[in-house]
């Protein structure tokens, strides 16, 4: 990772100390990619597109065309993995659409007026 753009920025905290908070266009995306995820889902629960387990190959041809089904086990555990980390981010930060981007905030936003500010401090 590059030092201009750290996964994690660590803010200060009103006590002073200083708390890992992954920055918002990580997040954004990080929903993107679960809405890819949870796609996959179908109506029965079923993870979908999930390729069978294999063995070991020694070209590229052996893996670009394994066969997929919604019983393939390790399909699961990724899902609901995700599934959780997006529950706990939600559950730490508030989207809110604004001038057509998301922006995280640290509390709840109660206003669906545009939010204009350059400090943090949320003001509408």
């Amino acid at each position: 990772m590059s030092q201009k753009s750290p996964y994690w920025r660590f803010p200060y905290s009103s006590t002073g100390n200083r708390k890992p908070r992954p920055t918002s266009w990580r997040l954004a995306v990080a929903l993107l990619a679960w809405h890819a995820v949870a796609s996959r889902v179908n109506g029965r629960g079923q993870v979908e597109g999930v390729c069978v387990g294999t063995g070991m190959g020694f070209d590229a041809a052996f893996y670009a065309y394994r066969p997929v089904h919604v019983m393939a086990a390790h399909g699961y555990g990724p899902v609901l993995w995700a599934g959780s980390e997006i529950i706990r981010l939600l559950q730490l930060q508030h989207p809110k659409l604004n001038d057509s981007a998301v922006q995280f905030y640290d509390e709840e936003v109660p206003t669906d007026q545009p939010i204009f500010n350059y400090d943090g401090r949320i003001r509408f």
